[in-house]
């Protein structure tokens, strides 16, 4: 079936456009200290699903605490509801009051980054990376980004975990952007 056709087992799957839209009314729920990951809207079996990933902006590691999650919840449910109600263009055709499910959550403690910008955020945390090598293959590592350097390419350390401490010697490594195929943050245990 192709992406503009109508499914005839359930009326209410169509293509939702304008995801935008939603992180709109989603950021009016905000309050200081906390952004927008993600967040998007899709037809579910009897309506929407709604789904934001929290971002901690003031902790060291991006996290958001359930009690956080729960207060934006009630928050945001009151914007959409609200939005529903003044026919506010930002709500997709067929959403009502009943008919659709939120799920608020933080965006994870091994979340990818976006690249380049959070590199600059997460100086100090272990960040599991994915690259290409000199020769062009890709490679894995566990590093710690030391900062931008003046040629733009970032400077990372190998991340020596907690049970190997003492054993090898960290080593230094320079990409660029462009070569960083994929970048999360990595928790050690």
């Amino acid at each position: 079936m192709g992406p503009f056709r109508q499914s005839r087992k359930n009326p209410l799957f169509f293509l939702v456009t304008g995801t935008g839209n939603i992180t709109e009314l989603a950021s009016q729920a905000l309050r200081p200290g906390l952004g927008i990951f993600s967040a998007k809207i899709q037809p579910a079996r009897h309506g929407f699903a709604v789904q934001i990933e929290l971002d901690g902006l003031t902790h060291p590691l991006g996290s958001v605490t359930v009690g956080e999650c729960e207060e934006y919840s009630v928050r945001l449910t009151a914007c959409i509801d609200e939005a529903v109600r003044a026919n506010n263009p930002a709500i997709p055709v067929g959403l009502t009051e009943e008919n659709y499910t939120l799920e608020v959550s933080s965006a994870g403690a091994e979340r990818e980054l976006r690249l380049p910008q959070e590199l600059d955020r997460f100086l100090g945390p272990p960040i599991k990376v994915l690259y290409k090598n000199v020769e062009g293959k890709l490679e894995t590592a566990v590093v710690v980004c030391q900062g931008k350097q003046e040629d733009g390419s970032y400077a990372f350390e190998t991340y020596v975990s907690r049970r190997r401490k003492g054993k090898g010697k960290p080593k230094t490594l320079k990409l660029m952007t462009t070569e960083i195929q994929k970048a999360n943050l990595f928790l050690d245990f």
